[in-house]
């Protein structure tokens, strides 16, 4: 997202016009889906609505957006040491492991 779009968003929240945030942010996504700000803005506007099974999904792709660019370009070797697993599990950060 751009500063233009977040400041869009944002007047639309505060004015608490949060359908047309969610219409606009949708419609995003729509040609980027992988912008993991869109993603977040999306999870978080459902989950102040109290829709936190519509927002948990938004949320973890965010996520995922965001551990993969860590690991895509980080330069820090304790995290370069555990590369393959991060983006492993950036995958499937809802999966319960037993």
């Amino acid at each position: 997202m751009n500063q233009q779009q977040i400041e869009t968003i944002d007047s639309f929240l505060r004015e608490g016009n949060d359908s047309d945030a969610l219409k606009q942010l949708h419609h995003w996504l729509k040609d980027n889906p992988h912008d993991g700000d869109v993603h977040y803005y999306i999870a978080s506007t459902y989950d102040s609505k109290g829709e936190e099974k519509k927002a948990y999904p938004h949320y973890e792709k965010a996520m995922e957006v965001l551990l993969t660019c860590l690991i895509e370009t980080t330069h820090d070797q304790n995290i370069i040491q555990y590369r393959n697993a991060l983006a492993f599990y950036s995958k499937q950060l809802n999966r319960i492991w037993v």
